[in-house]
This record gives C-alpha cells, sequence and structure tokens, in this order.
C-alpha cells in the first residue's frame, strides 16, 4: 500500500441540496477533480442526519447509521446514497449478520433493529426498559452480541429474534469477537481491563491489562483485537490483544480513540476525532499515514474500491458520507493469477487469449503486455513489441518459446504492478507445462473456464471458490462438488457476472487431507455455443 499523505489538504465537494430522508431517497455528489492520497469528497446525507457508524457489506456496497434522521443509507462506492426509516430511535452501531440483513442497536429505543437489503426493517424488543444500545458484533456462535451499557447488561440474540442478556459486565460499551480459536466476546467498559464472556457457555472473566487505568472502544481486526487504553499518566495508547497475551501500542498521533475500522493486512484505521484525523496502524503498531477528517467524523469503513468512507456530521450540520481517498491501488484476490487461453499447443498463426484473473479495489481498466520466455523461467522473458491487446497471435519468432501475458489493472489511486500468467509453451519448446488436474477448460468456441481454489484451507473456515468465464454474458450453472473418500458436498450456484461462487465451509468433522474440488457447468438453453464443461483442483485440508 502506498503511504497517504501525512499533511494532506482537505478537497472536498459537496452537494448542495436538503433532502427529507424516506423510502428510496437518493442523493450522490461529484467526482473530485484530482486523484492524489488524502482527497476527500464529500456525499450529503442530510442537516441533521448525524451518520454515526458505517460498515462494507458482503456486495460491496456500504451502510451508514443515521443516529438523528432515525434512518439507515446504502451507500455505492459511485457516491449514491439510498435512505430508509427505521421503527425506532438513533440507529447507532450496525453489522452484517449470518443472515446477509444490517443488524443494528439504537440509543433511544430498548430494541435490536434488523434491515434487510431492501430497506425492510423490524425491531426485536430486548425486553430492558433502559436498554440503550452501544455496539453489536457477530459471535463465533453466529449469534449477534450487543451491549446495554445503562442496564449494565450483554445481550445476545439469534437471526430468529431470540434474546438472552447476560449481567455481571458492568457498563459494557464496545464489544468485538475475540481473538482467533477463544470462542470469546471480548468488551470494554471504562475499567481498568477487559472482559470477555464464552459464546457457548456464557461464562464471565476478567482480562488484566496492567499498564490501562480505563478502556475504550475495541475492534477485532484479522484475529487481533485492538483497544483504547489510558495508562496513569492519562495517555491514551493502543492495546493489542492475541492469543498470547496483550501488547502496549504507543502512538503519538492519536490522542483520542472514537472508533476502530479493520484495514488491509491487519491493520486497523484509528478515528481521532478530537485531532480531526484518521490514524492507519500497521499490525506491528507502526503508523503508516495519517490523514484529515473533520471535526464531526465518527466512524469509517475500508470500502471495496481501497478508500476510506467516513460516517460524518452533526445534529446541527449537514450529515456526510466522505470518501477519503487511500493510494490502495489494485491487487489480485488471492489464488487468482492471469491465464492464457490455450495454454498448450501454440503454434505460429494461434491466436492466444489472455484473461485478467479477478483484482481487489475496483480496477476501472486493464492494460497487457506480452512476453517471449527462453524456457519457464521469468528472467528470460522480454517483451514483444507492440504486443499490449487482450489477444496475441504467435509469431514465426515466438516457436520454441514460451509465451505469457503481464496485466496491469488502474483504478482512482493509480496502477498496479503488473501480474503475469504462467509461461505457455509453443511448438517445439523445452519442457513442458504443468501436469495435473486442470482448472482451465473450453466450454466452446474460444471461450474458456477457470477454477480458483486454494491451496490449503483449514477446517470451519470460510473460502470462496470462483469459477471465471472469459465470456461475456454467460448465463448459467456451476456445480461444486467437494469430495474426500466416501463423503461430499455438493452445491449447484447461478452464474452472475460472469462468475460463479459457493463459499465453502468443511465442518472439523471433515476428515484432513486432501479433498478434491470440481466444479461443472452448464449452460442455459438457448446458448447452443457453448458446452458443459468440468475443471478441477486439490485442495490440501488441515
Amino acid at each position: 500500500m502506498k503511504p497517504l499523505l501525512r499533511a494532506a489538504k482537505t478537497k472536498m465537494t459537496a452537494v448542495a441540496a436538503s433532502v427529507a430522508l424516506g423510502i428510496g431517497c437518493m442523493v450522490t455528489g461529484a467526482l473530485p477533480a484530482t486523484a492524489a492520497p488524502g482527497d476527500v469528497t464529500a456525499y450529503l446525507v442530510g442537516d441533521g442526519a448525524t451518520p454515526v457508524d458505517i460498515i462494507t457489506a458482503p456486495d460491496g456496497t456500504m451502510w451508514a447509521a443515521n443516529e438523528g434522521a432515525n434512518s439507515i443509507s446504502r451507500v455505492t462506492t459511485e457516491g449514491q446514497i439510498t435512505s430508509f426509516p427505521v421503527p425506532g430511535v438513533g440507529p447507532n452501531s450496525l453489522v452484517f449478520g449470518p443472515d446477509g440483513a444490517v443488524w443494528f442497536t439504537y440509543s433511544g429505543t430498548s430494541a435490536i433493529g434488523r434491515m434487510d437489503t431492501s430497506g425492510t426493517a423490524r425491531n426485536y424488543p430486548t425486553g430492558v426498559p433502559n436498554g440503550r444500545g452501544s455496539d453489536i458484533e457477530v459471535g463465533y456462535d453466529s449469534k449477534l452480541w450487543f451491549t446495554m451499557p445503562d442496564a449494565q447488561l450483554i445481550g445476545r440474540i439469534s437471526t430468529a429474534g431470540d434474546v438472552v442478556r447476560y449481567s455481571g459486565v458492568g457498563a459494557a460499551e464496545s464489544i468485538a469477537v475475540g481473538p482467533v480459536r477463544s470462542g470469546e466476546m471480548y468488551f470494554s467498559s471504562g475499567a481498568g481491563g477487559l472482559g470477555a464472556i464464552a459464546t457457548l457457555t456464557g461464562a464471565r472473566r476478567s482480562i488484566a491489562t496492567p499498564s490501562a487505568t480505563s478502556t475504550g472502544p475495541i475492534h477485532n481486526a484479522g484475529g487481533n483485537v485492538w483497544f483504547e487504553m489510558t495508562d496513569a499518566q492519562g495517555r491514551v495508547k493502543l492495546g493489542k490483544a492475541t492469543r498470547t497475551g496483550i501488547v502496549d501500542v504507543d502512538v503519538p498521533q492519536i490522542v483520542n480513540v472514537n472508533q476502530i475500522a479493520t484495514g488491509p493486512d491487519k491493520s486497523v484505521y484509528i478515528t481521532d476525532t478530537a485531532r480531526q484525523r484518521i490514524v492507519h496502524v500497521t499490525a506491528d503498531g507502526a503508523v503508516e499515514a495519517v490523514v484529515n477528517s473533520g471535526a464531526d467524523a465518527h466512524s469509517s469503513t475500508l470500502g471495496e474500491d481501497g478508500n476510506l468512507w467516513v460516517a460524518a456530521g452533526t445534529s446541527s450540520t449537514p450529515g456526510q458520507i466522505r470518501r477519503i481517498l487511500t493510494g490502495i491501488v489494485p491487487q489480485l484476490v488471492v489464488n487468482s493469477l492471469p491465464f492464457t487461453t490455450p495454454s498448450t499447443g501454440l503454434s505460429s498463426g494461434s491466436q492466444v487469449l489472455a484473461n485478467k484473473a479477478i483484482w481487489k479495489y475496483e480496477p476501472s481498466s486493464y492494460a497487457y503486455q506480452w512476453q517471449a520466455c527462453a524456457n519457464q523461467t521469468e528472467t528470460t522473458c522480454v517483451d514483444i513489441p507492440g504486443a499490449t491487446g487482450a489477444s496475441y497471435i504467435v509469431a514465426d519468432s515466438d516457436v520454441g518459446k514460451h509465451l505469457r501475458v503481464g496485466v496491469t489493472a488502474t483504478n482512482l489511486n493509480g496502477a498496479s504492478s503488473p501480474s503475469f500468467s504462467r509461461p505457455a509453451a509453443t511448438d517445439g519448446a523445452a519442457g513442458s507445462n504443468a501436469a495435473g488436474l486442470s482448472k482451465v477448460a473450453s466450454i466452446g468456441g474460444e471461450y474458456t473456464m477457470q477454477l480458483l481454489a486454494p491451496k490449503k484451507q483449514k477446517r470451519n473456515k470460510r473460502k470462496y471458490y470462483i469459477v471465471i468465464f472469459s465470456a461475456e454474458d454467460t448465463e448459467g450453472t456451476v456445480t461444486f462438488q467437494f469430495r474426500k473418500g466416501n463423503r461430499t458436498k455438493t452445491k449447484t450456484v447461478t452464474i452472475s457476472d460472469d462468475e460463479a461462487s459457493y463459499r465453502w465451509k468443511p465442518k472439523r468433522r471433515w476428515r484432513k487431507g486432501y479433498t478434491t474440488v470440481t466444479a461443472t457447468f452448464q449452460p442455459s438453453p438457448g446458448q447452443s455455443e457453448l458446452t458443459a464443461a468440468v475443471v478441477g483442483s486439490r485442495v490440501r485440508i488441515r
């Protein structure tokens, strides 16, 4: 990640319009004239809306809680905002539940709210008269855990709406899932230590933080639990709780922690409202960057576009969702690489197609560079002059060599480094292409499909298996099968946007060792140019 500007001037483009919030209300903002790290673009939510929390959804949209307007907004990375009313007062903390809906707490209603992605909302009473909610998170048990500091309770609610309450937790304000495999929820209540509650049994315990006189907001980022702590000298620090203990992290740039959000590579973004800034802290505790956020910034989230999106506003000012450019350029999705079709049997005059693979952080364009290699070693590869398209015709001079293509992706923050396909052998080339279960197959004509599967996977961990189609507007289904001995798991999904994915979570009873993963493509009726095909791979289950 490129560092953000530490002293960037804030450039803001706001929408000069008043907004009456209601179902289907949309507001958009203008794009900035420049695209430099630290630049800010503001999108208006409404006067007095007071957005106080914002999260990123699995589908890449963002959702913000507007405490002052009693609404929740759906925000796209293009800056389009659609606001929906809620049946309560002061929605203030959001999380996406295991059912794909937004679950939230209220500052003025003793209930937990649920909103589906169409904007339809309902409440589930907590059964506590003074049950103001402060924070909410999903636990290891796939239940939603929330804090009620005024009532000195922590609640747990299922997606069916069943509520269980736990006392003996003090005035718990903030809650987060505990470190990896802890099976606990961690919470802070302003006291000198942290609290923990087991998700299966409800057993409570205290976690000592010797150098802290009080603790504040808490958040799990990549398995580590970060929290605000104040020492005996009144200095604000960060604490990081791992499976092996608690580490003090002194960050002089921070004087207040209003919210903690997950960044790339287990890093965190700290919203410091007192200093009107957001501080990016790496997993090791180093300051990566500091950006201006405004005095009314409450929380932030890293968007699918690789930029920070900030919920900001007060009861007397226009509520805004602000985008702050981070400098994060596109990155390949894990296990994804560009590939060529065909990858064998290349002769003079053959056409080779490039598949760009799957990239994160919303690329807007791609560039290609074909290379000829003396062998399969990348140090022997050189650019082919003028070969910069998505396809290439093998020349006479390429015969006996290997070919590969480099793909560079560009988004608003800039261009990535090029990523290269594996070298494909032409006729007479020394060596051969890798043998084994094919991950690429033809589905008719020049169209191909590719299966992406991790090499290793831990049991009970969520993973995506994706099939990429080089054919545009492809319709049909993909059936994923996971086989180990006489045990199988099968799931059929519909292709959407040229991709089909299934989140397979092998249970603990699934045996260790190699599991065979296959994806079978079946075209929709009427697509006569396409044929069914099967691709496969092997995954080592640990």
